[in-house]
C-alpha cells in the first residue's frame, strides 16, 4: 500500500492551508484509492514532522509513503528543512514540484505570442537556488525577475508590450500584490494567469510521486 502526502511552505493566514487542501482534493480526484494527506513548513501549531506523523499514525503499518514538496525554487527549504523533518524509512520524498520535467511547456504555452516575455519568482538566498529558475526562463526564452532579492522586478515596470507571468501557486497572496503592483505602476505590461492551478499542480504531483521506485 502506498500514500502521498503533499508538503507547503504554509503561513499564518488560512489562505495557504486552504490553498494546499484544493491541491489535496484534485489529486484524491485522480488517486481515489490511495491515501492523501499534507502538512505545512511553517505558520501551524504542529512542526512539520508532527503532521507527518500524525498522518502515518492512521495508517497500515507497511504502507509506503510518497511525500512531494509543493516548491518551485531549491533553497534552504527543500534542501536542508523538509529533509530533516522526514520521520523514517517508511517515506520517500520526490523532487520539488519546480523540477517536473514538464514545467518549461507548461509555462510556455501561457504566453501569447509576440511581445516581450518576464517570468517572475519568489527569489532566495540559497546559495545556487536561482540556477534553475534562470535555466527555467532562458528555456523559454523569457527575462528572469524576483520578488524579493536583487535586482528585484520592479525594474520592469516601465517595459512595454511585455507579459508577465508569475511563478507561483494559485492562491498565492503574493498574486495580488502582483495585479495591484501592475495596476498602479506597469501600463505596458499584461499580467498572465499561472498555470499551477490546483488541478494541474495535482496532476505535476501525482506524476513525480508515481515517477518513484
Amino acid at each position: 500500500m502506498k500514500a502521498y502526502f503533499l508538503i507547503t511552505h504554509g503561513s499564518r493566514s488560512p489562505r495557504s492551508v486552504v490553498a494546499r487542501q484544493k491541491i489535496e482534493a484534485a489529486l484524491k480526484k485522480r488517486c481515489p484509492h490511495i491515501p492523501i494527506g499534507g502538512g505545512c513548513l511553517e505558520g501551524q501549531e504542529q512542526s512539520l514532522r508532527e503532521q507527518m506523523c500524525s498522518f502515518a499514525a492512521g495508517l497500515p503499518s507497511k504502507t509506503s509513503i510518497v511525500a512531494v514538496p509543493l516548491f518551485l525554487l531549491k533553497g534552504v527549504h527543500t534542501q536542508v528543512d523538509i529533509p530533516r523533518h522526514i520521520p523514517d524509512d517508511r517515506w520517500q520524498l520526490t523532487p520539488l514540484l519546480g523540477e517536473h520535467p514538464a514545467m518549461a511547456n507548461l509555462l510556455d504555452a501561457q504566453f501569447p505570442p509576440g511581445g516581450g516575455r518576464i517570468l517572475l519568482c519568489h527569489g532566495s538566498s540559497y546559495p545556487g537556488a536561482l540556477t534553475g529558475f534562470e535555466i527555467l526562463a532562458q528555456t523559454i526564452g523569457a527575462k528572469p525577475a524576483y520578488w524579493q532579492g536583487e535586482p528585484q522586478w520592479q525594474e520592469h515596470l516601465t517595459a512595454r508590450n511585455v507579459y508577465l507571468l508569475p511563478y507561483f501557486f494559485a492562491g498565492s497572496y503574493i498574486l495580488d500584490k502582483i495585479a495591484h503592483q501592475i495596476t498602479e505602476q506597469g501600463q505596458g505590461i499584461t499580467l498572465l494567469p499561472t498555470p499551477l492551478t490546483p488541478a494541474v499542480t495535482a496532476q505535476m504531483a501525482e506524476a513525480l510521486a508515481e515517477a518513484l521506485k
